[in-house]
């Protein structure tokens, strides 16, 4: 009894595990997940762009700028120093940059910076932009704050006690 059960078992399974059909789906899902992963880098390849920002700082906070390290495998976005809106703004015109910030003069107490743009600016270049403020303004700091603040992000209150 039991090996006509085995046997009916064997038969079934061999029909329906050996169709094309089932082939194909068992196939398809790493195929189709496969094909999503592709797509999602694809696009977020797409939404970086690795060409020069410029920058015009009114609040003379980048007078020798530090670089900003790139984590990843990211490629370093170059940020290019103009003296007027009126340099930048050609060079942006010319496709010298993709974009230029104009950081106004009481940026540390109100924070204002302004984006100027043909095209949107990569979510690259935005990203490194404001590591390139965070890392510039703390390089009058010793460096294990700077890069305890760095690593920590945004939600960093250093108070000194003079």
């Amino acid at each position: 009894m039991m090996s006509k059960l085995w046997r009916v078992a064997l038969y079934e399974y061999q029909r329906n595990v050996f169709k094309r059909s089932f082939l194909l789906a068992l196939l398809s899902v790493p195929l189709v997940m496969g094909v999503n992963v592709g797509v999602g880098l694809l696009i977020e390849s797409l939404r970086n762009d690795n060409s020069p920002v410029g920058y015009v700082d009114h609040a003379g906070l980048f007078a020798d700028p530090l670089p900003v390290p790139v984590t990843g495998s990211g490629k370093p976005v170059h940020f290019t120093p103009f003296q007027t809106e009126e340099d930048a703004r050609a060079a942006l015109e010319a496709g010298d940059v993709q974009a230029y910030y104009v950081v106004a003069a009481d940026y540390l107490e109100t924070k204002d910076i302004g984006l100027f743009y043909l095209q949107e600016p990569g979510r690259n270049a935005t990203r490194q932009f404001y590591d390139f403020i965070q890392i510039n303004l703390l390089a009058d700091y010793p460096s294990a704050i700077a890069r305890r603040a760095a690593l920590i992000g945004d939600g960093v209150t250093v108070r000194s006690l003079d």
